[in-house]
């Protein structure tokens, strides 16, 4: 069964941003220069960056003049 959303998501993220996972993966950690230790303060790092990323401009253009 599809999935509804409230919006609908877009086929590619608007120039200058990206779509990233919630929960930072794996492959990301390794990425990282930390070693296994950190691990879990990169995770609190990546929710708090998640929490203060900006709204996205929006798509939609005013054509009603609101």
């Amino acid at each position: 069964m599809p999935r509804l959303y409230a919006h609908p998501l877009p086929e590619q993220p608007r120039e200058g941003w990206r779509l990233v996972p919630v929960e930072i993966t794996q492959a990301m950690l390794d990425a990282t220069c930390c070693d296994e230790a950190d691990d879990r303060q990169m995770r609190d790092a990546w929710k708090a960056l998640l929490a203060a990323a900006p709204t996205p401009p929006s798509t939609e253009t005013k054509e009603s003049g609101e």
